[in-house]
């Protein structure tokens, strides 16, 4: 028998930790996470968060690194996290070990967890304390260390770190966003107002759990006693026959384009799918309206800020203008930096953000962290009149060939709506001669043929001459990255042997 739960009326809203334990206090037995190994109920998952807990406490962690796949000890380990009030590091486990190493040395992680058998891995490069996950009850080599559980999680400091996430590359200096309890939380009141998420709801999550948004909305889930189904790896019928019995899923644009390609018959209206971790093509959106259904939200966010603007499947189709992202989210605020460039006809402004999701602070490596009122996501915006924004690329992602200015995400929005294109992307190569050497990536819809000579012709009636490919090649996959979008290092590679 769990004991009472102290009272809390003098708080506006729970911890997480508070809304666990009550949960775990109203509905013991109802699942909380379904993973690929194992099944857990509310009360499971409240006894192995406070062993986790304690385990962190007994060995006075201070940053966590979490190198797990989607498994159930993730997020028991995130719960932790915000019980113990030392924040978290994820991770991608399937990163390159040296990578994984230098994240968790500039972030100053002092104990890793990782998935059963990747021990020996991330004691190759780093030298603190390793142990796995659990995927079999209290079985946890950690959790091992403790009593198994018959206590209730600390509330957990609003304003304790809770997670710091990396937003850096591989190469340059690394960045991370601090982020508090009080962000996190403030993170699921936005998804409730703006996505309608059900209390005790189905939530399917084939995303990473290191990356923001799969994170984000499993714990959210959790947050309103809802049931989180983890998976390991995406397969667009898989995910299309298991999302049926759910009332809410999130994939990236890349994942969606695989599933309007996949979907036979529509899933029931009254299932919320939201898209992001990078921009949403109109024409997906438009074919995922008539084929697969549902409540489609696009969610323009970042890792610092959370999420910024919505826009419903709907307002996307029926905009004319193919660039647009949505409304400010609730509680955030954009400030167009160039009010002018900003205007609705214009060619773009970056934005500062405010608003309670935002990380308190930016660290980098090897300078420490900053505090931060503001987020710059570095995009290129416009407003119109009635307050949608709309993108008009990346403020640093500007090639220069002959001399001119082209902005990619312009160009690839043109070629999108080529008949047969699935998905694009433009790279500029190093080139002596043009600065850089515009090249196209294209990816054909299942059972189309293109070739080069119709996309060159294409771009002609389209494009400036300035901003038409120099070479194109046909791809039947793009690599991805572990977060799922395009990996456009991988093809700039591909692209620099020479192969056309």
């Amino acid at each position: 028998m769990l004991p009472a739960i102290p009272d809390n009326s003098a708080a506006l809203l729970p911890t997480l930790t508070q809304a666990v334990n009550e949960h775990a206090l109203v509905h013991p037995q109802r699942s909380a996470i379904e993973d690929d190994y194992r099944s857990l109920t509310w009360n499971d998952l409240l006894a192995e968060s406070v062993a986790m807990t304690r385990f962190l406490q007994e060995r006075k962690v201070t940053r966590l690194g979490v190198s797990a796949g989607n498994e159930a000890g993730h997020l028991v380990a995130l719960i932790a996290a915000a019980a113990a009030e030392i924040p978290a590091v994820p991770v991608a486990p399937e990163w390159p070990a040296d990578d994984i190493g230098r994240r968790f040395r500039a972030s100053g992680v002092d104990h890793v967890l990782c998935s059963p058998g990747d021990e020996d891995r991330m004691r190759s490069v780093t030298q603190v304390p390793v142990h796995a996950v659990a995927r079999a009850g209290l079985a946890d080599r950690a959790a091992n260390d403790s009593a198994v559980a018959t206590d209730i999680l600390p509330a957990g400091r609003w304003d304790a770190l809770h997670v710091i996430a990396s937003t850096g590359g591989t190469s340059g200096k690394l960045k991370f966003a601090h982020l508090t309890h009080g962000n996190t939380v403030s993170r699921f009141i936005v998804h409730m107002a703006e996505f309608g998420l059900r209390r005790r709801g189905r939530f399917l999550c084939t995303t990473p759990l290191f990356h923001g948004a799969g994170r984000s909305f499993s714990l959210s889930h959790l947050y309103l006693g809802g049931t989180v189904l983890l998976r390991e790896r995406f397969e667009p019928l898989a995910w299309l026959r298991e999302v049926r019995g759910c009332s809410a899923g999130f994939v990236v644009p890349t994942m969606a384009s695989r599933i309007v390609e996949a979907a036979t018959e529509r899933i029931d209206d009254s299932v919320v799918i939201i898209i992001s971790g990078a921009r949403l093509d109109p024409g997906v959106a438009e074919r995922w309206v008539a084929k697969v259904g549902g409540r489609m939200f696009n969610y323009y966010g970042s890792v610092e800020a959370g999420a910024m603007a919505v826009a419903t499947a709907q307002e996307m189709v029926e905009s004319a203008d193919r660039d647009l992202v949505g409304v400010a989210a609730f509680g955030v605020h954009f400030h167009l930096l160039d009010a002018q460039a900003g205007a609705a006809n214009g060619s773009g402004s970056q934005a500062l953000v405010s608003g309670p999701g935002n990380a308190v602070a930016i660290e980098t490596e090897g300078a420490g962290a900053t505090a931060c009122e503001h987020i710059n996501p570095g995009d290129l915006l416009t407003r119109d009149a009635s307050g949608f924004l709309h993108y008009k690329g990346r403020a640093d992602d500007v090639l220069i060939t002959g001399g001119v200015n082209v902005y990619p995400a312009l160009v690839e929005d043109v070629f999108r709506q080529c008949d047969g294109v699935s998905e694009v992307a433009l790279l500029g190569l190093p080139s002596t001669e043009w600065g850089h050497e515009l090249v196209l990536a294209v990816m054909p819809r299942a059972a189309v043929q293109l070739d080069e000579a119709g996309l060159r012709a294409f771009a002609k009636d389209r494009l400036a001459r300035h901003a038409q490919p120099k070479r194109y090649r046909i791809m039947a996959q793009f690599p991805l990255t572990s977060a799922g979008k395009i990996d456009r290092r991988a093809l700039i590679a591909m692209f620099g042997e020479g192969g056309a």
